[in-house]
């Protein structure tokens, strides 16, 4: 079972270790990953060698000039923070944290692109946006919010993008909302 994943994993990352090789990553290989991240996240976050293959790939597809490519980096760091988010994983959460506010939407990205962002900021823990707002980096997540409030109004903005944009900010919303109540240990029931 899951030697078989690690396996595929390795095989389909080992594709994206150059430009030229990315430029035409398949398909199939993406969705393979997605599945792999969003199912198995604990595969990538528990292990240093794999995490770093990951992060590579990312900042690699991510910062490519073909949209297409930016959009299968960005589903696949979502995958992982659905993933992460459905186990409550919360292993390298920082280095995780750090990567997805460092390449998450640019002014001038496309409008598949700033959508795929958006429901990658939703799939952050309510945990990263308490722990990660110390007074170093609050001015970073207010940035990130307050980009992804300006997105859910406004001219020029397509319908997917503000769907995206409103529902990420419901999702943030309710995960900080769901982590301060177990803390204080109300319950939402």
């Amino acid at each position: 079972g899951s030697s078989l994943i690690e396996h595929s994993m390795i095989y389909s990352m080992k594709l994206n270790q150059t430009h030229r090789r990315v430029s035409r990553l398949p398909k199939i290989t993406a969705k393979l990953l997605c599945s792999i991240f969003f199912s198995g996240p604990k595969i990538v976050l528990n292990n240093n060698k794999y995490w770093n293959t990951f992060e590579d790939s990312i900042k690699l597809l991510c910062s490519s000039k073909n949209s297409t490519l930016q959009q299968i980096g960005l589903q696949l760091l979502e995958s992982l923070l659905q993933g992460r988010k459905i186990t409550l994983e919360e292993n390298k959460s920082k280095d995780v944290v750090h990567l997805a506010l460092s390449i998450l939407p640019t002014a001038d990205a496309s409008g598949p692109c700033r959508t795929l962002s958006f429901q990658a900021y939703g799939s952050l823990l309510g945990s990263d946006w308490l722990k990660y707002t110390d007074e170093k980096q609050i001015g970073c997540m207010d940035h990130h919010l307050c980009m992804i409030l300006s997105h859910c109004s406004g001219p020029g903005r397509t319908t997917s993008v503000r769907s995206a944009a409103c529902k990420a900010v419901g999702d943030i919303c309710s995960n900080c909302f769901l982590v301060e109540n177990q803390n204080e240990g109300v319950s939402l029931d």
